[in-house]
């Protein structure tokens, strides 16, 4: 006997997915772009790819990471911090957001960055719920990055 199978990414779905809700939801006023090459580099052999990039007519205006897992304890993991904050540092912005699946302890809504004064914000979307739960979660997370923005 056989059997077929397949594997699915869960964390370039997720990354998708909540590219596809986001850009729906602030459409037309700025504009969401995936995974697009910025350099980290003042000679751009290094470049990064952040997952979401927010653009207002030509300017870049905000930047987000999605992440499909959470620690434990439901706490951002600092690689993640560290990414988000060269992002932001790369892009000359003064925030950005991670936006994570839901976990049982959320992690801090926001931190500030010691030097930089980067404001680092997290924000969760629970797929546990109902779809109207979903999608509300999805609409805060729209309404945070468009006044953050």
């Amino acid at each position: 006997m056989t059997a077929q199978s397949f594997l699915v990414d869960m964390n370039k779905l997720f990354e998708r997915w909540i590219g596809d809700e986001i850009r729906t939801r602030l459409y037309p006023a700025i504009e969401v772009l995936e995974q697009v090459a910025v350099p980290l580099s003042v000679s751009p052999r290094v470049t990064m790819n952040p997952d979401l990039l927010f653009r207002r007519g030509a300017e870049i205006v905000f930047v987000a990471d999605v992440k499909y897992k959470l620690t434990g304890g439901g706490l951002a993991r600092t690689d993640d911090y560290y990414q988000l904050l060269a992002y932001t540092t790369a892009l000359r912005l003064p925030r950005g957001m991670l936006i994570y699946c839901r976990a049982d302890t959320a992690p801090s809504r926001v931190i500030t960055v010691v030097g930089g004064n980067q404001h680092l914000h997290t924000h969760p979307v629970d797929l546990g719920g109902a779809p109207e739960s979903v999608a509300k979660a999805l609409d805060m997370v729209a309404d945070s990055i468009r006044r953050l923005s």
